[in-house]
């Protein structure tokens, strides 16, 4: 389980590239102690000695996987859901905090499950009541709304939880599809990104094989000349 604000500074968590780089990977899918070691290019004893201080704090969990074919069984690491629920609820924060500061949201977000133009008109309505008819309609009112955001609230963190298992559904198919690593993260993405962000993700991916073929074909005709 997730340790309290008071047990934990966060910052000193991700103030270690190797652990940065560690929880960037397992947020994509889990992975065991000689994949980690392979892909950071860090020495097998570090990894070990971070995924241990990250599992001390309940930042990440790990289960086994039993090996095939006379194959030792792999100890694999994830991030925990209490974490990745914290990081899917304080983003919708950020970007509840964006929409405050000028972004521009659709009317499916903004409605929910209340009507703000409609909750706007009432108030107006209220507004031009004579003054004891206004504060008991103001009491009722605000009773009202504050009941409403406990069910938006409440359906929202049910919601998120629902999310984080099905991406945690989407990890274990993906892994019990794929063998490549790379494949599966490309595929991860896919899943978690919208049509324009997926777009966008396959013309970087596009335009940096690019850079690299024009990379690669400029360091052979240096070797090679200008006939190459």
């Amino acid at each position: 389980m997730f340790m309290s604000d008071s047990s934990i500074d966060i910052f000193d968590v991700l103030s270690n590239e190797t652990r940065r780089r560690i929880l960037e990977i397992l947020a994509e899918e889990p992975a065991y102690l000689n994949q980690l070691t392979r892909e950071i290019r860090v020495s097998q004893q570090a990894i070990l000695k971070h995924l241990e201080y990250l599992q001390e704090r309940g930042i990440i969990k790990s289960f086994i996987v039993r090996g095939e074919g006379g194959t030792p069984p792999k100890k694999y690491y994830e991030i925990d859901d209490s974490v990745l629920l914290l990081s899917e609820l304080a983003k919708s924060l950020l970007d509840r905090s964006a929409l405050r500061d000028g972004g521009v949201a659709s009317e499916g977000e903004l409605k929910l499950q209340v009507d703000p133009s409609s909750e706007k008109r009432k108030l107006e309505e209220i507004g031009s009541l004579d003054t004891e008819q206004r504060i008991r309609a103001l009491r009722e009112y605000v009773c009202s709304l504050e009941d409403t955001l406990e069910r938006i609230s409440a359906a929202y963190y049910a919601l998120t939880q629902l999310k984080i298992q099905a991406l945690n559904m989407a990890r274990r198919t993906l892994r019990e599809k794929f063998e490549s690593a790379e494949d599966r993260r490309m595929l991860y993405r896919a899943i978690t990104m919208d049509d324009d962000e997926l777009r966008e993700y396959f013309r970087e991916m596009i335009e940096n094989q690019r850079e690299w073929v024009q990379r690669v074909f400029n360091e052979m005709k240096e070797i090679f000349g200008e006939e190459y």
